[in-house]
């Protein structure tokens, strides 16, 4: 009885053009259009651009620099891209900030003189250096997310200076 039923169905669905093309093509369709469109995702967090000034050039601020550089979610840049095959100059805190206000990037980080003195000091001190952060006030996240970064990269690049 019940193959009596399946084969009425079957031979049903067959004469309908129709309903065959809605059974079995029209899921396929919708399953590849579906993949093409959300397959090509392979990264969905973008990284973000730093600008990065380091007027201090010691041992402490390399460290730093090289701790920013290996964070997945940065892309570091120290130095403007070559203009008709010429290398631009490393930023300062000037060319910097001009950088954030044209939109270049969204934070800069500017490394002081000094900071390899004390690069990390806790309560009041007022010999201490503090590392810059220059932002874009149209994009407020970028700025919170490198302000914790850096406190996370300052803590894992340079634990013996944490320690002291």
């Amino acid at each position: 009885m019940i193959s009596a039923i399946i084969r009425t169905s079957l031979t049903s669905l067959r004469r309908d053009r129709g309903a065959l093309a809605l059974s079995f093509v029209l899921p396929i369709a919708f399953f590849s259009i579906f993949a093409v469109i959300f397959g090509g995702r392979r990264d969905t967090t973008p990284k973000i651009t730093v600008l990065l000034v380091d007027q201090d050039h010691s041992t402490a601020s390399q460290r730093l620099i090289q701790g920013l550089e290996n964070e997945g979610s940065l892309h570091i840049i120290l130095r403007p891209a070559p203009k008709n095959g010429v290398v631009q100059p490393e930023y300062t805190a000037v060319t910097a900030e001009a950088a954030v206000r044209a939109g270049d990037a969204p934070v800069a980080i500017v490394i002081p003189n000094g900071f390899g003195l004390a690069p990390i000091s806790f309560g009041e001190d007022r010999d201490r250096v503090v590392i810059q952060l220059l932002k874009d006030s149209s994009d407020m996240v970028a700025s919170q997310m490198i302000a914790g970064l850096l406190q996370k990269v300052a803590m894992t690049a340079m634990p013996d200076v944490m320690a002291e």
